[in-house]
């Protein structure tokens, strides 16, 4: 939010308002003064051609998303020009102790040059604001007035009188650095991350697409959703010019589009350290669809779920996962939902579903748990206890397993199991084994998948899954999750009641469920990603030689 100047001199707070389509389209230039906001590194060379790129990724970032100019105005005897020979910048000498009067003057040269009918965003990059603020804040009005948008980078924290005039403000070492503006980071709003289908749920003939972009703005704001919003299309290829403001795959096939906006939606939560609202405009959500995992797990942290589509979401579970529902052709007029729950619906917390429990042989040894922490996801009723085993005597053999030189993962093991609701078997709490009445087949395949990403999004370390579960490699929303893991540096193993009969290139080594469970050998085994780094042998030894 803002802080503006109100009539009495007190300072009100200002909603600040998503970017509009003709913002977020239009082109931004940039007048930097050098001299007064030099570059923040002391590798002027390598850094010179990296804050061209950071200075276009941050307003990316922050939704303007046409083409970016920048010119560098610094008096000659201090910067040389070949710093900028390998950027799109453009340097222009001034001289001594007149560049505030000669950007302007280069200012109004490019409005009148370029854009005399064009909305435009203008970004000034100076030292000097704050020095002769009144006269700034005249020149900036006057643009305004005339329809363009003004964007500030200053050393300093902006003045409330200064964040009252403009549209946003960065400090200049973010700026540098691709960060945030000093309004985002400053504003207690979350983003809205907008994941649209346009083959399913497209503009009609007669509307233009920034009129729906607004609509679609408009609709969150009267929901209570007044922070940034980021847009990703999904389209066939002959449609792609149509959409060329926004982030755009080309994906032909329904089935496709819908595999790579749950990648999509899995990768954000990966990402993400703090939740925001995520809307899916898509056909086909339903508690049948690759999406309803996805769902599940962005409830699970703390994500509002937000969904759009031609006919209403099917499904009276995704009633509780989800904030809003909308119509397409509601939301795309600027439309309310289906129902009023919006923003006002409180999303659950889940408390963490992990106990841990350690071997006494990893006590003995150099304590190696933070690179590589296993944990298990065990399905009891697809993969029961046989006759003959424990649970207790079950954990042993796998923890046997982990640690064998095959596999080499000592260190903190946790077990959680998943069964049917009413049901909470002593045998596996005197194990040290949490146990989870999830319900049926899918829901506790839903959970698993839940807990999984909970787990990995807590570790930035490598480290190891086991899924014990049946035919868990025929669900699409695994399979794709398998790929997000893989590619985060997390290893995967896998067990099964019978084989799959695939060998998954994501997946580190497979078992039969009657072969694990006693400590048996893998049917499959490949290097696991983690084990790309120094053996665990190497780290330990050398630990005991400074001992």
């Amino acid at each position: 939010m803002f802080l503006k100047a109100g009539p009495d001199g007190s300072v009100q707070s200002v909603q600040q308002r998503p970017r509009r389509f003709l913002e977020a389209a239009a082109e931004t230039a940039v007048f930097w003064d050098v001299d007064s906001c030099p570059n923040p590194s002391d590798d002027d060379i390598l850094d010179y051609s990296l804050i061209d790129c950071n200075i276009i990724s941050a307003l990316q970032d922050h939704g303007y998303l046409g083409d970016v100019t920048i010119r560098a105005f610094s008096e000659s005897n201090i910067i040389r020009d070949e710093l900028f020979g390998t950027t799109g910048i453009t340097l222009v000498p001034t001289d001594e102790g007149n560049r505030a009067e000669q950007i302007m003057h280069d200012m109004c040269l490019w409005i009148t040059g370029h854009h005399r009918k064009q909305r435009a965003n203008l970004m000034i990059i100076s030292g000097a604001i704050s020095n002769d603020l009144p006269r700034f804040v005249e020149r900036i009005a006057l643009l305004r007035s005339i329809g363009f948008n003004v964007i500030i980078a200053q050393p300093e924290i902006p003045s409330e009188a200064l964040l009252s005039y403009v549209s946003d403000v960065w400090l200049w070492e973010t700026l540098a650095a691709g960060g945030p503006s000093y309004n985002q980071t400053g504003s207690s709003q979350d983003d809205t991350v907008v994941f649209w289908d346009v083959e399913e749920c497209p503009v009609a003939d007669d509307t233009r697409l920034s009129v729906v972009y607004d609509n679609i703005i408009s609709a969150l704001e009267n929901m209570g959703y007044h922070g940034r919003v980021s847009v990703t299309v999904y389209c066939p290829g002959d449609k792609l010019k149509h959409f060329a403001p926004f982030t755009t795959h080309v994906i032909g096939d329904q089935g496709s589009r819908a595999d790579v906006i749950f990648r999509d939606v899995l990768d954000l939560a990966s990402r993400r350290s703090e939740a925001s609202n995520v809307m899916i405009i898509s056909r086909g959500i339903s508690e049948d669809s690759v999406y309803a995992k996805g769902l599940h797990l962005l409830r699970s942290l703390n994500y509002k779920v937000l969904l759009a589509s031609p006919q209403s979401p099917s499904g009276e579970v995704l009633e509780t996962v989800v904030a809003a529902r909308w119509l397409w052709e509601s939301l795309s007029a600027g439309g309310p939902p289906m129902d009023q729950t919006g923003s006002s619906q409180v999303v659950p917390q889940r408390v963490s579903s992990i106990v841990v429990s350690q071997t006494s042989a990893s006590k003995q040894r150099v304590d190696n748990s933070f690179l590589f922490a296993a944990a298990v996801f065990w399905d009891v009723e697809d993969c029961p206890v046989a006759l003959g085993l424990s649970p207790s005597l079950i954990c042993d053999n796998i923890r046997s397993v982990l640690e064998s030189k095959d596999f080499g993962y000592p260190g903190t093991v946790s077990f959680t199991a998943y069964g049917e609701r009413n049901k909470l078997p002593d045998d596996f709490t005197s194990a040290g084994i949490t146990f989870i009445p999830a319900g049926d087949r899918e829901a506790r395949a839903t959970r698993i998948f839940e807990d999984l990403f909970t787990w990995a999004k807590t570790r930035r370390e490598p480290s190891n899954f086991l899924i014990i579960s049946r035919d868990i490699t025929q669900d699409s929303a695994y399979a794709i999750a398998f790929q997000n893991l893989w590619l985060r540096r997390k290893n995967l193993l896998l067990a099964q009641p019978s084989s799959s009969g695939e060998d998954l290139g994501t997946v580190a080594a497979q078992w039969l469920w009657e072969s694990l469970s006693s400590g048996g050998p893998p049917l499959t085994h490949s290097a696991p990603y983690g084990r790309r780094w120094p053996p665990l042998w190497n780290i330990t030894s050398q630990a005991n030689r400074r001992d």
